[in-house]
């Protein structure tokens, strides 16, 4: 992810929404003329995600000068926001990090 900087939140909570800051360096990801990739399919898979999986997910790419490090940076960052919110916290005696009790 070198130079990119991504923050992503998740809300497992049966409410789907997408929220996206992104300011992709052009429009396509990859280099050579047929692994061409739409930076719209991207940001589309995410909010299909989001929709489906039932969460509220925000994504916000703080900087980046190469497509591929701010797509790299923004599923490394879902990945982590992910187990984040599913984990057991030990400290709510063993109960799962939700206000609500449940996810």
């Amino acid at each position: 992810m070198d130079e990119s900087l991504a923050f992503v939140s998740v809300d497992i909570s049966s409410r789907p929404y997408f929220m996206k800051e992104i300011n992709w360096v052009n429009p396509f990801l990859g280099s050579k003329e047929d692994s061409l990739i739409p930076v719209d399919l991207i940001t589309h898979f995410l909010y299909s995600f989001s929709i489906n999986a039932q969460i509220t997910l925000h994504v916000r790419v703080l900087y980046g000068q190469n497509n591929h490090h701010i797509a790299e940076a923004i599923f490394k960052a879902l990945g982590k926001a992910l187990d984040y919110a599913s984990r057991i916290d030990s400290k709510r005696n063993q109960r799962v990090p939700s206000s609500k009790g449940m996810l």
